[in-house]
């Protein structure tokens, strides 16, 4: 992996870029120098995001988190698309590994409150979202999901957080 810098290096570079359509050259490059580079799985799964090739993104994202089960972004990430794909329990166990590691990660009380809306468990939703909150207080998404929360639409409130994100990533990226 260590002569590899170079060319990781400019891969994080374009991986924000990646809107044409085109993947970068550097990430096929990595991956056949070293298949179980989980950094490159992940930064790949991101330009599939950013692409809007969500099913690509995905498999990245499933290769990254069995390469390297401590990505957290990773997991929250995968946990973010099977809740939005309506598999819950599956959010739930990427969720519940990175509370085991990092019980003060705003982005996991993030997704737990989502879940819980989803689950139709508005006080467990509030009080995650709350927490979230109290991790990451300038964080817009989380006040706007908490607004919506208060205001009984927890569907609204998850999938609202889900585009916020979506577009935080791109903003984030340039």
């Amino acid at each position: 992996m260590c002569g590899n810098i170079n060319i990781w290096r400019a891969a994080r570079g374009i991986a924000p870029r990646a809107r044409t359509g085109k993947l970068p050259f550097s990430f096929p490059t990595l991956l056949k120098i070293d298949k179980n580079f989980a950094d490159a799985h992940y930064a790949l799964a991101q330009t599939y995001l950013h692409m809007g090739a969500l099913s690509a993104a995905y498999g990245e994202l499933q290769r990254t988190v069995n390469l390297q089960p401590a990505n957290y972004k990773a997991r929250i990430d995968l946990g973010d698309m099977l809740l939005a794909g309506g598999r819950i329990d599956d959010a739930q166990a990427q969720a519940n590994a990175v509370m085991a590691a990092q019980p003060n990660n705003a982005d996991v009380h993030s997704l737990l409150s989502r879940i819980a809306a989803r689950r139709g468990q508005k006080d467990l939703a509030l009080a995650e979202i709350h927490r979230a909150l109290e991790l990451a207080p300038n964080e817009a998404v989380l006040h706007e999901t908490l607004a919506l929360l208060e205001a009984g639409d927890s569907t609204q409130a998850s999938s609202v957080e889900d585009e916020l994100k979506s577009r935080s990533r791109s903003i984030r990226s340039l």
